[in-house]
């Protein structure tokens, strides 16, 4: 249906762990529930809400994470400040703006790799200001 090829349909994350597809299925699942969107009426079932039905009848041309910014459920959800006064939106962190092309999986395994190349490089700059004897002892 969306032209994908059979190379496309079985790349995995960067964590060799699971492909890409059931990856970010899992998440527009998991956004679209959060939204209000679907709902889970019993475990391995899941069934569009009324309000869900409604996005729908209005034929948006995307449903994205800009999209679903505009339901105070989703809101909430992406939000990282716990203690935040959930009626002041000017509080929110735009967090959304960062995963629209990501899920949080991908985000992890980002911020993953930076912290370790990161470290390389620190590790490296400190043997190289050193003399070679430094780690005989």
């Amino acid at each position: 249906m969306f032209g994908m090829s059979d190379d496309e349909k079985q790349e995995l994350l960067p964590s060799g762990k699971q492909r890409i597809i059931d990856n970010r299925i899992g998440w527009a699942r998991t956004y679209l529930k959060k939204a209000g969107l679907l709902e889970d009426p019993r475990r391995g079932y899941t069934k569009i809400t009324d309000r869900g039905l409604d996005v729908l009848s209005q034929n948006p041309q995307q449903i994205n994470v800009k999209y679903l910014k505009d339901f105070p459920e989703f809101i909430e959800f992406i939000s990282i400040q716990k203690n935040q006064d959930k009626s002041d939106s000017s509080n929110v962190t735009n967090i959304a703006d960062e995963i629209e092309d990501v899920t949080p999986d991908e985000l992890m395994e980002r911020g993953y790799e930076l912290i370790n190349s990161n470290l390389k490089q620190d590790l490296l700059d400190k043997l190289l200001i050193n003399s070679p004897f430094f780690l005989r002892k």
